[in-house]
C-alpha cells in the first residue's frame, strides 16, 4: 500500500503542473546547507516561530499529533471525499495557489502561505481541505487523478489508515546527523529537480 506521502507524490507527478525541470547550478547555491534546511523543523521551534501569528500552526505540527491519523481516517464524509478536497486544495486547479519566494523562514512570511501549509490552529486537515472542496463539475472535468484512480488510494487508506505515512513527521524531527554530513556541499553533476510551478514547497525555505 502506498503511504500518504507516496500518494501525494503520485498525484503531483500525474498533474500537468509538474513539468518544469532545470539543471542545478554548480555553485554554493546548488543545494542549501543541511543544517539550515527546515524540511522537518523541531516542533518546539515551530511553536515559537508561529506564536506571533496565533492561531496558526505548521501542517507538520498537526501530522505529528496523536489525533491526526484518526481525524483523516474517520473523516465525516469518508476518505475519498477528504482526499479529493485535499489534492484539489494543493493543486494548480485551486486558483489561490500562486506561490512566490518567501524572503525568510519567519513567522510573518510563513503566514502568507495557504492554510493547508500554515493551518488554522484549531482545525485539522479534514476541516481545512473541506473548505476548498471542488464542485461536482470541476471533479468531472478533471483529467488528472479522476475518481476511479483516486479510489485506489482512498480504498487502501480507508482500510489501513494513515499511520505509516505520518510516522515520517514524528520520527524525522530536528537535526539529522546523516544529512549534516553534506552541509556546505554542492551538487557537482548535472541534476534535475522537478516541481509543479504551483507548488509552495520550493518557495517555503527562504532560499
Amino acid at each position: 500500500m502506498p503511504s500518504f506521502m507516496q500518494a501525494a507524490i503520485t498525484a503531483v507527478a500525474n498533474s500537468s503542473s509538474a513539468r518544469n525541470c532545470s539543471q542545478a547550478r554548480r555553485d554554493s547555491r546548488s543545494i542549501p546547507s543541511a543544517t539550515h534546511l527546515p524540511l522537518l523543523p523541531h516542533p518546539t521551534f515551530m511553536k515559537t516561530l508561529l506564536s506571533s501569528i496565533s492561531p496558526r500552526k505548521h501542517y507538520q505540527q498537526y501530522y505529528r499529533t496523536r489525533e491526526a491519523n484518526s481525524d483523516m481516517w474517520k473523516a465525516p464524509r469518508g476518505v475519498h471525499v477528504f482526499l479529493r478536497a485535499h489534492y484539489h486544495f494543493e493543486s494548480a486547479d485551486w486558483k489561490g495557489n500562486q506561490p512566490f519566494r518567501l524572503s525568510a523562514f519567519t513567522a510573518s512570511e510563513l503566514a502568507k502561505m495557504p492554510t493547508y501549509y500554515i493551518m488554522e490552529r484549531g482545525k485539522g486537515m479534514v476541516e481545512t481541505a473541506a473548505e476548498q472542496m471542488p464542485s461536482a463539475e470541476e471533479v468531472a472535468a478533471r483529467k488528472w487523478l479522476p475518481d476511479k484512480e483516486l479510489s485506489v488510494y482512498a480504498d487502501d487508506f480507508a482500510r489501513t489508515g494513515f499511520q505509516g505515512g505520518l510516522q515520517l513527521y514524528r520520527g524525522a524531527v530536528g537535526r539529522n546527523a546523516e544529512l549534516e554530513m553534506f552541509s556546505g556541499r554542492t551538487i557537482d553533476v548535472p541534476a534535475c529537480f522537478i516541481s509543479g510551478k504551483s507548488d509552495w514547497g520550493v518557495y517555503a525555505l527562504g532560499q
